[in-house]
């Protein structure tokens, strides 16, 4: 076994294949110095293959994360272009050999064959070229190449699929198969065929359920950026199950850790540092180092934990260093190449800053968003330390979506800066990009309707802004938290807002101010918000004064005087408090009126007289 204790060939028992195929691999060839790679006969190359992955270790051991370093290093990239070539040269063998029993043969040509022939290599036997295929499939994924991986695993399954084995070998056939489809959709997973991926997933545990399948149905139900309330919870159940088939295993608490965090929600920082401490302490005892991925979401715990405690905390973590610290465990994982690299470097920099030290955290922000230009910490980060420049932010939020088209923090920041540089379009066509993939993030929604609302679209805008505030509606009634790491969230007060100026400018006055009052119940004291309902009640007012209802006129009017009184009250520039106090002031004038009839005719007669003098 592997020694990760997580199952399906991880030192749970469950891949007998790995000892037999191994002491087939030692029997594929007889030389006395061992096989090589680089051998002509693909026996060999096979068998140096898979001798040196159970040297190093086979995929799903804690430390091998696909992509990272040590992966890769399981089978370097020149064995594993000498396996490829090896199993190709296997094929051509199979070809050539089926071609020489074609056409008219004569004395002079059977001898020359049968001189290549001998001088050639022995072909793969069924067994081997299992071996062969598994091996590349593994390397492969564990490499990071998921495209390559998978056309192996197609390899293998078609070279199992004419293995004929006695009935011993049975147990062992099925075990190997089960491991080459784990692989397969993990690779799925990896290019983002996620449907294939769950669907292959749910098979393999339907069949038997093991901690690895687990986490690979879990990761097939984190939606990411505006995942769903039932995917984040499902993701957390299936990690837990996976933890406890296997408690010893690093992996599954690793990742049980990391998905508790990115769910957020109190104490979710220091529930997910036991959970990160106790998967490193694991792998530490087993593979002699912590992989750089652990380290990287142990640090972002760390750091979690000590925001949630306040501010000392904070700054006291920011400025901690030594073993056992945030920073430590962030510049370990900054130090190796893996697929959480990027996010270490962007958390540096949030510790760096609250440490002031600007010039580390920009350095570290760059570093981390030329690993990783669609990084959710550190693109949001720049983006806002540089706010003011709307052409580098949208460059930037360019940048992010050319590396993943679906990324919803470029999108999202990308419609204001473009709205401010005229490119109300190109927001557009990010948003609608990112949508198709995460439907329920209400900040894409949000985004989207002031994409539309600028190009003077208000019907699509409003459209946009209901999705938007219902899909905060709802998580509020469902009592669901925002995934913290991946959507900013938030109650969506400005796309109740706009909603509510559109359709006062339609001509829905009902409908706008009730648009106003629920931003109200979410900020009580939005300025914008008291405004636009002192306007909208200031419209009914006069509305209900035209037509012969004097009663309903002054409640309006008074709870427009009310709203606009309230906007006074709040601090910051005196734009608005002057024009509170135009709208208190026109209140108070349809209530005069109403009460004082005479007071319309001259008004009503001043009007008349400019119309006739014009």
């Amino acid at each position: 076994g592997d020694g990760d204790g997580d199952g399906d060939g991880d030192g749970d028992g469950g891949d007998d294949d790995a000892r037999s195929l191994e002491r087939r691999a030692s029997r594929l060839a007889s030389v006395g110095s061992g096989p090589s790679l680089e051998s002509a006969d693909p026996c060999e190359a096979v068998a140096a293959a898979w001798l040196a992955l159970r040297e190093s270790g086979r995929s799903g051991r804690a430390a091998h994360p696909p992509g990272s370093a040590a992966g890769a290093a399981a089978l370097p990239h020149p064995g594993l272009v000498a396996l490829g070539d090896a199993l190709a040269a296997d094929e051509s063998l199979g070809v050539s050999d089926a071609a020489s029993t074609r056409g008219i043969t004569t004395a002079a040509s059977e001898a020359a064959a049968a001189a290549a022939a001998a001088a050639a290599p022995d072909p793969l036997g069924p067994g081997a070229r299992v071996v062969g295929w598994s091996a590349a499939a593994e390397a492969a994924h564990m490499a990071g190449d998921a495209a390559v991986a998978l056309r192996h695993t197609r390899g293998a399954l078609k070279a199992l699929g004419a293995l004929g084995w006695g009935s011993t070998d049975k147990g062992s056939a099925r075990g190997h198969e089960r491991r080459v489809r784990i692989v397969a959709a993990e690779a799925l997973l990896s290019i983002g065929r996620g449907r294939e991926a769950t669907a292959a997933f749910g098979a393999l545990n339907d069949a038997t359920e093991s901690p690895r399948t687990l986490r690979g149905l879990a990761t097939c139900l984190d939606g990411g950026e505006g995942s769903s309330r039932s995917g984040r919870e499902g993701r957390v159940a299936a990690l837990k199950k996976a933890a406890s088939l296997a408690p010893n295993a690093p992996r599954p608490l690793a990742e049980l850790g990391w998905a508790m965090l990115r769910n957020g929600g109190d104490g979710s920082g220091a529930r997910a540092t036991r959970l990160l401490e106790r998967a490193a302490e694991l792998t530490a005892t087993g593979e002699g180092s912590v992989p750089p991925d652990v380290e990287a979401k142990l640090g972002v715990a760390r750091w979690t934990e000590a925001g949630d405690a306040g501010e000392a905390a904070l700054q006291s973590c920011a400025r901690g260093r030594g073993p056992n610290t945030a920073h430590a465990s962030l510049l370990a994982a900054a130090a190796v190449r893996g697929p959480f690299r990027s996010l270490a470097f962007a958390y540096l920099a949030r510790m760096y800053d609250v440490a002031d030290d600007a010039s580390r955290a920009e350095k570290c922000r760059s570093q981390a968003l030329s690993l990783d230009p669609a990084d959710p910490i550190a693109g949001p980060d720049e983006c806002a330390s540089r706010g003011d420049d709307h052409a580098y932010v949208a460059r930037t939020c360019r940048d992010a979506l050319r590396a993943k088209p679906r990324c919803l923090w470029a999108a999202v920041r990308l419609a204001p800066a473009e709205a401010r540089l005229g490119d109300h379009e190109a927001a557009v066509s990010a948003l609608q990009t990112v949508l198709r993939s995460a439907p329920d993030s209400s900040a894409a929604w949000e985004a989207l309707g002031a994409a539309y609302d600028a190009l003077n679209r208000h019907s699509a805008a409003l459209k946009a802004y209901s999705r938007a505030i219902d899909i905060e509606r709802e998580r509020a009634g469902s009592g669901s938290s925002t995934n913290l790491i991946d959507d900013p969230g938030g109650s969506r007060v400005f796309a109740s807002v706009r909603s509510g100026r559109i359709m006062h400018q339609m001509g829905a006055v009902r409908e706008s101010i009730a648009a106003y009052e629920h931003a109200l119940a979410v900020a009580p004291g939005h300025t914008a918000a008291l405004l636009g309902l002192a306007e909208a009640e200031l419209g009914r007012a006069r509305l209900a004064a035209g037509r012969g209802a004097p009663g309903v006129a002054i409640a309006a009017a008074e709870r427009a005087a009310e709203a606009a009184t309230r906007s006074s009250l709040s601090t910051g520039t005196d734009a608005p408090k002057r024009t509170a106090v135009k709208l208190i002031g026109d209140a108070a004038m349809v209530v005069a009126r109403c009460r004082d009839p005479s007071l319309a005719i001259a008004p009503a007669r001043e009007e008349r007289d400019a119309v006739a003098s014009e």
